[in-house]
């Protein structure tokens, strides 16, 4: 993940992840001067609604998802979200960051 950071990561950039996430992650992105934004996380995954909001008014590097057994929810994303993801990660061209435990 630090290598991800470093490569990924300038100062002032955009990222989103769950709400709530993992806080060792969120640590590192803040570390690397990124601007965290939560999306909050429903029982099958992101909330869709509020993630095509902030995808309306942020450019984002990318989307930190932890899909399977989310921590600290232990939330796990349905396929449905996880195409719609994908598609809008396509066409915001921003990269799909996952976490799997």
């Amino acid at each position: 993940m630090e290598f991800l950071c470093r490569y990924l990561i300038k100062p002032g950039d955009k990222i989103f992840c769950e709400s709530p996430s993992y806080d060792r992650a969120i640590t590192l992105f803040r570390r690397h001067q990124a601007e965290v934004i939560g999306i909050p996380l429903e029982a099958d995954g992101p909330n869709l609604q509020a993630l095509e909001a902030g995808l309306s008014k942020h450019q984002i590097k990318f989307f930190f998802v932890i899909a399977d057994f989310q921590n600290p929810a232990g939330a796990t994303c349905s396929a449905s979200k996880r195409r719609r993801i994908a598609e809008l990660a396509e066409k915001h061209n921003f990269i799909v960051l996952e976490d799997a435990p």
